[in-house]
């Protein structure tokens, strides 16, 4: 393989080269402003309109249609990329002749250069400081690009949704491109400013999430819901319902699936006191049952206690059996506190050693993220740490074993019949895992 030193001498070769430096600084460019751009928070943006900036409002109209802004971006540096090798390929032909060892020496100039200079060092730039290289190299750019490639991005747009459409079907609602996560984040910024303030910001993502959180993640599960038999006699059950100590308690008949009514406190009152001064009857006594599937959620039941005249309804499965109980205490303490009520008297979570945990197993796992930082990225779809460590293990577990997920060691220390009452937390292959199961009340070593 022999190269031609003199064709770097050649006009036309000078200029390729000039003209790639200028191919390499737009691809650059290109790159540091998907990564700007989508770095901004609205504070940020807020910021740049009250201080009177046109770039402001520039920046907020490219980002109000991020759809059509990451098409732009993306079809500019495609072209920008494929320009780029091009016309690096006709300097290696100059410089080697073969076409086969131009394609070769191109790739091995081309991957490196794309990778490091036009993609790893403009992002890892714009990500640390995206407010004003947003307002000084891209917004200008942006704003004229978006508009010379509307025809081309139209194509391309087109393109993608027929051949999603054929992929996935045709899509059946609009999704806002802006998650819980990112409301809060945005919400963290504005209570920052003391525009609302902390209760309010998780007053306000917790309506949000209500929309999508089933009502089972808040209920009161059925092995912790007190229930008395219609078979008592009117005497027997009013002191029972006084010594449970609870505003209202289902009552059933034969089995607990087979639900008569609720006992409720204001019911109970006004029956003893029209039928003083004897004992009134059941039928006096009981206020009917409302049922719920299990697939309602904490929004749609919010807006069921809102219109009607009950306050609580038992959770029902689709065999008809009783899941579990949800009152308006329960969506209440949802929405203030991002909780079921039921879980909090679980919420304490001891250290015992440094990042090593003990809790009970009816820990709402909101609480363990909250005190550890652990992600538990398994555990959306489970309200407790038992309950994902359940769903880990695909069965009942047995004191002593553990599970782990992500790199974090879960072991069960104590059980109560079919219930995980104890769990010791640990990143995997920690010293304290090798240790027997220690009783509750004792701490790991």
């Amino acid at each position: 393989m022999t190269i031609d030193w003199t064709a770097l001498s050649d006009p036309e070769i000078i200029a390729r080269l000039a003209l790639q430096l200028v191919l390499f600084a737009a691809s650059a460019t290109f790159s540091m402003s998907e990564t700007c751009l989508f770095s901004l928070r609205e504070a940020d943006l807020r910021r740049l309109e009250d201080a009177g900036r046109p770039g402001g409002r520039r920046l907020r109209a490219l980002l109000d249609e991020p759809r059509r802004l990451i098409v732009s971006i993306l079809c500019g540096n495609e072209l920008i990329n494929i320009l780029a090798t091009i016309n690096l390929t006709g300097v290696m032909l100059a410089l080697f002749g073969s076409p086969e060892a131009a394609g070769l020496v191109n790739t091995l100039v081309m991957l490196p250069a794309l990778l490091i200079l036009c993609e790893i060092t403009p992002k890892t730039v714009a990500v640390t400081a995206p407010v004003p290289i947003a307002t000084r190299i891209v917004e200008p750019v942006m704003t004229v690009w978006v508009r010379i490639v509307a025809p081309l991005r139209w194509l391309v747009r087109l393109a993608s949704d027929r051949i999603t459409t054929a992929l996935i079907g045709e899509s059946r609602e609009e999704r806002n491109l802006l998650s819980t996560d990112d409301f809060e984040a945005f919400l963290r910024d504005v209570e920052g400013e003391g525009a609302v303030s902390a209760g309010e910001r998780r007053l306000i993502v917790n309506l949000i999430e209500a929309v999508d959180t089933p009502i089972t993640q808040i209920m009161v599960p059925r092995p912790q819901v007190a229930f008395l038999s219609a078979d008592l006699p009117p005497a027997e059950m009013l002191e029972a319902f006084r010594r449970l100590r609870h505003r209202r308690v289902p009552v059933y008949r034969r089995t607990r699936d087979a639900i008569v009514g609720f006992l409720r406190e204001e019911r109970v009152l006004e029956a003893c006191a029209a039928a003083a001064p004897g004992v009134p009857t059941i039928e006096a006594l009981l206020a009917p049952a409302s049922f719920a599937p299990t697939t309602q959620t904490v929004g749609e039941l919010a807006e069921t206690f809102k219109n009607g005249d009950h306050h609580a309804v038992l959770v029902v499965n689709e065999f008809g059996g009783v899941d579990g109980l949800v009152s308006a205490d329960d969506v209440f303490g949802y929405l203030t506190r991002g909780q079921a009520v039921y879980l909090e008297a679980h919420a304490d979570i001891a250290e015992p050693a440094p990042g090593v945990f003990r809790c009970a197993g009816l820990t709402p796992i909101g609480a363990l993220r909250r005190a550890t930082g652990l992600p538990l990225e398994s555990a959306d779809a489970v309200a407790t740490v038992g309950g994902l460590i359940l769903a880990l293990m695909r069965r009942l577990p047995k004191v002593g074993e553990t599970v782990a997920d992500g790199g974090v060691a879960f072991r069960v220390e104590a059980m109560s019949d079919l219930l995980v009452t104890d769990v010791l937390i640990a990143p995997e292959g920690h010293p304290v895992l090798d240790e027997p199961a220690a009783p509750p009340g004792e701490e790991a070593a």
